[in-house]
């Protein structure tokens, strides 16, 4: 008997594999950046199977990668549907819209899964927490007052409870309702009360204590698998960027506006998190002739991911090659990709206004962005080094390759002096256009500093830009500092550094020249 393969076979057609085939193959093409791939598979198991609502849901998170909102919007209102009748179907909606960043769609999920006596704790629990989120506070602390015993002892309803009770400086029945949680065994939960009890034990004047927490706490973060992958995917990105900081200069970047495409209207905050980025966007943002995105993936998705991996394989793993040896076809393409990516953003579609792409995770890819968007202007946001330290080593935030710098007060200052060596680098050859606001000038005088900016951006001052405290109640705000901009403009954030000084001293010396570079008192 043979048993070598017949090279005549024919592989079996989609039609012919079985579901967990298709749908392995569909997983496996999402997760790698192949969504038009997996798009064909899901199609073919919905020929089977039309009313598979899990399927329409990942099918619309691959359309949704795709930008193709028509097509994203289609298969959710045929889950919407489903989810009438099954609580399942119900929850699954709604989370989905959750990691879409659509917060209402969410809210509408849970509420439609609170009619099915089984998920009704599930449910209130959720919008609760969403309602919060979403600076809703009136409807939030009403709903928590109407909750039944078993729903409001939940862990989730606790954590709500606790952010309430912190935005009212009620800091010790804050805390005492924090205590509890922080060795919960759901994880989420345990982050989130961690994190907060630092900050409110910090409130109350207890930085030991606080940084004591965090430290104990950030050890079990960094010895996870997650965090493992995520350390040595940061290497990776910092290794191919740093390679890249000094191989331009102002001639050669002063070339990249001869590309031919119609030049774009958009401007860039970027600096470091923890700088008072999302201050600055809300007060540009009052503007009616202004829209923000905020710290959304559509940068990194639609083009930094592919240059990478696209210089990985034929660039010799280098970020300036790749810049220099890109076809025009290739710009071209990742820059349209950009451009319709940021447009399909809640509010970013908005012909004839000048368009903000507010991220400072976007500072360490900055010459990329200047490559492909020649055109485009840079807000570059700072504040006092030690100061931006402190708060990213204190912010509560899901693991990436950039957070992951956050889990050590070393890490955290290595972090800041590469991305903002990059940038330091980059104002002395760049042949963009570029402002630097300080945080500590807005805390000061706002409207000066936003007068300043706007007119950097060619458009006149308007008087609303004053109060983005009460913009912000008009939009969902993304930043983990969402309950922070709903708030007049305060001081006590500057010179936060001082009470950590015992804490930052291993590091004031590698931090010296980003202060005084800055204009800082070292």
């Amino acid at each position: 008997m043979n048993d070598m393969p017949n090279s005549s076979q024919k592989k079996p057609s989609l039609r012919e594999l079985p579901d967990t085939e298709i749908l392995a193959q569909a997983y496996r093409a999402a997760q790698t950046g192949r969504q038009q791939i997996a798009i064909v598979f899901f199609q073919e198991m919905l020929r089977r199977d039309p009313q598979h609502s899990f399927v329409l849901l990942d099918m619309a998170q691959c359309h949704r990668r795709l930008y193709q909102q028509d097509e994203m919007k289609q298969a959710l209102t045929k889950v919407r549907r489903h989810a009438r009748k099954d609580p399942l179907v119900a929850l699954a909606y709604a989370r989905a819209c959750d990691a879409m960043r659509d917060k209402e769609g969410a809210l509408e999920g849970y509420r439609r899964l609170e009619k099915f006596p089984e998920a009704r704790v599930v449910a209130r629990v959720n919008q609760l927490e969403i309602l919060e989120r979403l600076n809703r506070l009136e409807e939030c602390e009403k709903m928590l007052s109407n909750m039944r015993p078993r729903e409001r002892k939940h862990p989730k309803s606790v954590i709500t409870e606790a952010r309430l009770l912190q935005r009212q400086q009620k800091w010790l029945e804050a805390e005492s309702l924090l205590r509890g949680l922080t060795e919960d065994e759901d994880q989420q939960i345990c982050m989130d009360a961690n994190y907060l009890l630092a900050s409110v034990l910090d409130k109350q004047g207890r930085q030991d204590e606080a940084m004591s927490l965090l430290q104990d706490y950030k050890q079990k973060q960094g010895s996870t698998t997650e965090a493992e992958i995520a350390r040595k995917r940061s290497e990776v990105t910092h290794d191919f960027i740093t390679r890249s900081f000094d191989a331009f200069d102002n001639e050669e970047m002063k070339t990249w506006r001869k590309g031919g495409s119609e030049e774009a209207s958009i401007t860039f905050l970027i600096g470091h998190p923890r700088s008072g980025t999302t201050l600055m966007e809300q007060a540009l943002d009052s503007h009616t002739g202004i829209v923000s995105a905020d710290e959304t993936w559509a940068f990194l998705n639609s083009a930094w991911n592919p240059v990478q991996t696209d210089a990985a394989s034929r660039f010799e793993n280098s970020l300036s090659r790749w810049i220099r040896e890109a076809t025009p076809e290739q710009v071209s393409h990742l820059r349209d990709t950009y451009l319709k990516g940021i447009a399909c953003e809640p509010g970013c579609a908005a012909p004839g206004k000048h368009l903000i792409d507010k991220n400072p995770a976007l500072t360490m890819y900055s010459l990329l962005i200047m490559r492909l968007l020649p055109e485009a202007k840079f807000i570059v946001a700072l504040r006092d080094p030690r100061d931006v330290i402190i708060s990213s080593f204190m912010q509560n935030v899901a693991m990436t390759n950039w957070s992951v710098n956050w889990l050590t007060l070393e890490d955290s200052v290595e972090m800041y002096i590469l991305a903002m060596t990059s940038w330091l680098k980059l104002r002395e050859t760049t042949a963009s256009n570029w402002i630097e606001v300080r945080y500590e000038d807005c805390v000061k005088d706002l409207p000066h500093e936003v007068k300043r900016i706007t007119e950097f951006l060619g458009l006149d001052w308007q008087d609303t830009q004053s109060s983005p405290h009460k913009h912000v109640k008009t939009k969902t705000v993304f930043s983990p500092t969402y309950g922070d901009v709903l708030k007049p403009v305060y001081s006590s954030s500057v010179a936060r550094w001082k009470a950590y000084a015992k804490h930052l001293e291993p590091y004031q010396e590698k931090l010296a020249p980003f202060v005084k570079a800055f204009g800082y008192e070292v």
